[in-house]
């Protein structure tokens, strides 16, 4: 089962994101559209140390909190399917703002 989970955005419609790498880290902010749009679904690469990384892992800790969070609640209502796992989740299938 997938579902779709809405990651919150800052008021300039930019959601931020985590390069993976142990030696990175860093965060920066995206235009959450260009993320959705532009960033090919196999390879996202930091504009620090151009690490390359599928997309799905660039959350950063709150949001990857956030998606165990919804995984959990979906789990929770509706039993019938498999176990939703953080990682089948993705994270930046959707956004909201606020």
């Amino acid at each position: 089962m997938h579902i779709a989970i809405d990651l919150p955005l800052d008021e300039k419609e930019y959601i931020d994101r985590r390069c993976p790498s142990l030696e990175c880290g860093r965060h920066f902010k995206v235009v959450f559209d260009d993320w959705r749009n532009k960033v090919p679904d196999e390879r996202a690469f930091c504009p620090y140390c151009r690490f390359e990384q599928d997309p799905q892992e660039w959350n950063t800790p709150e949001q990857q909190e956030h998606i165990r969070d919804d995984a959990r609640l979906a789990n929770q209502r509706d039993p019938r399917h498999a176990p939703v796992s953080p990682r089948r989740c993705g994270g930046s299938s959707g956004a909201k703002h606020g």
